[in-house]
C-alpha cells in the first residue's frame, strides 16, 4: 500500500520547485534575458498547463520578442482561464495594436478599463487606437480620463 504522507511530501517538494523555477523565470525576465525566461515558463506550463499567470508571463515575453501572433495566443489562453485580469487585457491589447488589430484591441482595452476603472495606462493605450482608428473626439475623452487619473501624465496632456 503506497504511503499517503510521502506523495504529499514529492507534491510539496514538485511544488517547491515550480516556485523557485517561476522565480528563475521571473528573473531572468526582469533582466532581459527572454529566452531564458521563456525556456523556464515553458517547463512550467509542462507540469501545469492551465496556469494563467504563466501563460500571461510568456505571452509578455513574446510581445517582447516581436511575437505578436503568439503573445495574442498565450494571452487568450490566459484570459480564458481567468477574465478578471485587466493587465492581461490591457498587454493583449498592445500586442493586438502591434499587429493593425485595431478594433480588437480597441475592445480589449475597454474590457481592462471595465475591470479596473482607474487603470490609467489602458485609457491611454485606448485614447491610441481611437486616434489612429480617426475616432478623436473618443480619443481625447480617453486622455482626459487618464489625466484625472494621473495628472502629470504628460503624454496624455501633450496628446
Amino acid at each position: 500500500m503506497a504511503k499517503k504522507p510521502k506523495k504529499n511530501i514529492n507534491r510539496k517538494s514538485s511544488a517547491f520547485n515550480v516556485q523557485n523555477k517561476l522565480k528563475e523565470a521571473i528573473k531572468n525576465h526582469q533582466n532581459g534575458s527572454l529566452e531564458q525566461a521563456r525556456d523556464s515558463y515553458n517547463e512550467i506550463l509542462s507540469l501545469f498547463p492551465n496556469n494563467f499567470e504563466v501563460l500571461h508571463l510568456i505571452g509578455v515575453v513574446e510581445a517582447q520578442s516581436k511575437n505578436f501572433q503568439l503573445a495574442v495566443d498565450y494571452m487568450s489562453k490566459a484570459i480564458d482561464i481567468d477574465g478578471t485580469n485587466a493587465i492581461f487585457y490591457n498587454n493583449r491589447a498592445n500586442a493586438f495594436k502591434e499587429l493593425s488589430r485595431l478594433s480588437e484591441a480597441s475592445a480589449d482595452y475597454e474590457k481592462a478599463i471595465k475591470l479596473k476603472p482607474d487603470y490609467a495606462e489602458a485609457f491611454y493605450n485606448q485614447g491610441n487606437v481611437l486616434q489612429e482608428l480617426g475616432e478623436f473626439d473618443k480619443a481625447i475623452d480617453a486622455y482626459k480620463k487618464t489625466i484625472s487619473i494621473l495628472p502629470n501624465h504628460l503624454d496624455s496632456i501633450i496628446n
